[in-house]
Order: C-alpha cells, then sequence, then structure tokens
C-alpha cells in the first residue's frame, strides 16, 4: 500500500453488507416501474393561479399593524384615564419599564 492509499473501510468487505446490498439491488431490478401518483394539485401552480398565500401574508400584515395601532392607543387611553405604567404593564403583562421606553412620549 502506498503512503497516498487510506486503508479500505471495514464494511466494504463486510459479507452481511455485502448480502444485503446484493438482495436490495434484485429489488430494485425487478421492480415494476410505477408512475408517480399525484396527491393533489401541485401547490405551487395553485399559488400561481389563486394567489390566496400572496394575500393571506398581506392580510396578516395588515392585521399586525392594526393590532400595534390598538396597543398603542389602548396604553395612550389607559394613561389619559390615569392608570400608571405599572398598572397597565401589569393588565398587559410586561414591565412598566418597557412600557415607559417604548411608549413614554405618550404621557
Amino acid at each position: 500500500m502506498e503512503a497516498s492509499e487510506a486503508p479500505e473501510p471495514w464494511w466494504v468487505s463486510d459479507p452481511t453488507i455485502a448480502a444485503l446490498r446484493r438482495k436490495a439491488l434484485e429489488e430494485i431490478e425487478q421492480a415494476q416501474p410505477r408512475p408517480p401518483v399525484p396527491d393533489g394539485p401541485d401547490p405551487v401552480f395553485v399559488e400561481i393561479a389563486s394567489g390566496a398565500c400572496g394575500r393571506e401574508l398581506a392580510d396578516a400584515r395588515d392585521d399586525l399593524e392594526r393590532a400595534r395601532l390598538r396597543y398603542a392607543e389602548a396604553i395612550r387611553a389607559g394613561r389619559v384615564a390615569g392608570y400608571s405604567w405599572a398598572e397597565i404593564g401589569c393588565l398587559l403583562g410586561v414591565s412598566k419599564q418597557s412600557l415607559h421606553r417604548r411608549f413614554g412620549a405618550l404621557g
């Protein structure tokens, strides 16, 4: 063996693995070809044709923006009604510091 040649791995000449390899190859060669069976319409084509996913993403983006605005408005309304940052934070499940840092300009 030359210095540049790596030793052969144990599994290359293992008789059990060789027998399993032969059996698998025989099964593949004897198998009847089968055309693929579609399990439904192609999802990429459906999206191209309908655009439903794109609309859903745009709707989700718009819903998120509305929720952010509603959140900010509720905090502003709470401050106007006399709630402290701690009370608002307790109701929303966030710290008063994070509320004040983010919404402190609201009052």
